[in-house]
């Protein structure tokens, strides 16, 4: 969630202030006392661009997701360098069912900001969704090389690499899936798939039964 933080930049004591504390609550669940300081934000200022995408942020987890494009579009409106905004207009256009607009989404956060892993990781998603497994594995590549830690690329990234033949790249990046999410069921598939392929059968029992 901390991503979707806005970062607090030109802005007064008051309303530096007002965003902290709506984005703490965000980041608690409190949306009510979030959207209590985003309001008053808004009182003073009302195209502030971060506040208009932490108000995007909450409608679109409770579920309103043409609100929160709406919201997303006044923010993008008042400051268009604001790549975070547009990472967040790709998940409202997938859930709209807009495929090829939400990879464009993606790819205008990426030219203003190339170096956020959750774009890169999103843009695989979309791409892979589409059928681009070659498009897709740059991007899962250009997100794990950003934060190493990225698990749902690496293991994207190993699932490609099985599918490829690359048996020794597929345990690579299962492994570091799993030395960041230890407890994932689906990787200790992946991983039990991976032992089955090669003949080793007790400890693909051993990875399954994790």
């Amino acid at each position: 969630m901390e991503e979707w933080i806005p970062r607090i930049r030109r802005a007064g004591a008051a309303t530096e202030s007002h965003l902290g504390y709506a984005g703490a609550q965000y980041k608690s669940g409190d949306y009510e006392r979030a959207l209590k300081e985003v309001e008053e934000i808004l009182k003073r200022d009302p195209g502030n661009a971060d506040a208009l995408m932490l108000r995007a942020r909450i409608r679109y987890d409770r579920g309103d997701i043409d609100g929160a494009g709406e919201e997303l579009q006044a923010a993008i409106k008042r400051d268009p360098d604001l790549a975070k905004a547009y990472l967040l207009l790709s998940f409202v256009h997938y859930e709209q069912g807009r495929v090829e607009e939400a990879i464009q989404a993606c790819h205008q956060a990426l030219e203003r900001d190339d170096d956020l892993p959750n774009a890169w990781l999103t843009l695989g998603n979309l791409l892979g969704h589409k059928g681009d497994l070659p498009g897709a594995k740059k991007a899962f590549e250009q997100a794990v090389k950003r934060n190493a830690q990225l698990s749902m690329a690496h293991r994207r990234l190993a699932r490609i690499a099985r599918e490829e033949g690359r048996v020794d790249d597929a345990f690579r990046h299962i492994r570091a899936c799993l030395l960041s999410e230890p407890t994932n069921p689906n990787a200790y598939m992946t991983l039990g798939d991976l032992y089955m392929g090669r003949g080793e059968y007790q400890e693909a029992v051993n990875a399954y039964r994790e």
